[in-house]
């Protein structure tokens, strides 16, 4: 087993369908507190940026104005994934979405850095059309994407997980693409009870509190809609940006899988070499994520690399 080398100084971009399971927002929160983030790419759109619009009204709650956002690719029915009615104020954003391509923008940072983080916590629509379109740049950008993982060890073996399944044509390209440096948090491994976050979790209370100041509250209220239709929320994609960050809380290794027409995945001595989880410190990650929650409620959000050294082990990861 290996843990990926952190990429932790590298501008991030982030893929997000965020306004559906209430972990993108928490994930939003940790990236921008631990990882160098530029840019923000919706996924799963709908009713022209409605994910857009909540992603940039949290930033600006943020004082992360500085950080383009962008609507990215919409798909049928992603109204139905979407529990936000009503936390952004009409008429946002004050601060304008970004009118660029995703190639236009993720080429400008690769114009100052040698290389880019790609987080992808949603379906794979946007990272594929930029790869059919400019692989000399997706073949620059580090990859860290949650979802996916071997058929018979994901919770529903007759289909893919959530991110691969919304577009399996996308993931397909992906997933086979040999030219990418991709490393799968795999569903897997992110669906566990261990760690979920529910009413009663610290981290959810934390945000929750009365003096919290507007950024943290409007997680929280995320929390709250989706715990009108689950109990809990599984901090998936929280654990994919830990792992983006270096920290030593996910273990990987090269897996050959075949990747079907449907996006499962299966072991495949004959298959692409993928790198995929294998194992998770829960435990290890509950108590960073709620670290670093715990600073930036009391220093207010902000880069702060310190916290990356906050896990006991995170030295051996570098």
């Amino acid at each position: 087993m290996v843990t990926v080398r952190p990429h932790a100084l590298l501008p991030a971009v982030i893929c997000t369908d965020a306004g559906h399971d209430a972990d993108d927002l928490l994930a939003l929160i940790l990236a921008v507190v631990t990882l160098r983030v530029r840019l923000v790419v919706t996924s799963d759109e709908f009713n022209d940026g409605e994910r857009a619009r909540l992603v940039r009204y949290l930033l600006d709650l943020c004082g992360m104005s500085g950080v383009g956002v962008i609507a990215g690719a919409e798909l049928a029915g992603a109204d139905t994934r979407w529990v936000c009615d009503g936390l952004v104020p009409d008429g946002y954003p004050k601060t304008p979405l970004l009118d660029v391509g995703i190639e236009q923008a993720v080429g400008a940072l690769l114009d100052e850095a040698t290389r880019v983080l790609w987080i992808g916590q949603g379906p794979l629509t946007n990272l594929a059309r930029l790869h059919r379109a400019a692989p000399r740049l997706t073949r620059r950008m580090v990859i860290r994407q949650m979802g996916g993982g071997p058929a018979r060890l994901y919770r529903r073996p007759e289909r893919a997980s959530h991110n691969l399944r919304m577009d399996t044509a996308a993931a397909v390209e992906i997933l086979t693409a040999s030219d990418l440096d991709l490393a799968l948090v795999t569903s897997n491994i992110t669906w566990s009870e261990e760690f979920a976050v529910g009413p009663d979790s610290a981290i959810y209370r934390m945000l929750a509190a009365e003096n919290a100041p507007r950024w943290a509250r409007l997680v929280a209220a995320g929390y709250q809609r989706w715990f009108q239709h689950r109990p809990n929320s599984k901090p998936a994609d929280p654990l994919t940006v830990s792992a983006a960050a270096g920290m030593p809380f996910v273990d990987f290794a090269a897996q050959r899988m075949r990747i079907d027409p449907d996006a499962r995945m299966y072991d495949d001595s004959e298959g692409v070499e993928l790198m995929v989880s294998t194992s998770a410190d829960y435990a290890g990650y509950e108590q960073w994520a709620t670290r670093v929650v715990s600073d930036a409620l009391d220093l207010g959000i902000g880069y702060h690399p310190v916290v990356l050294g906050a896990a006991r082990g995170v030295s051996d990861a570098r």
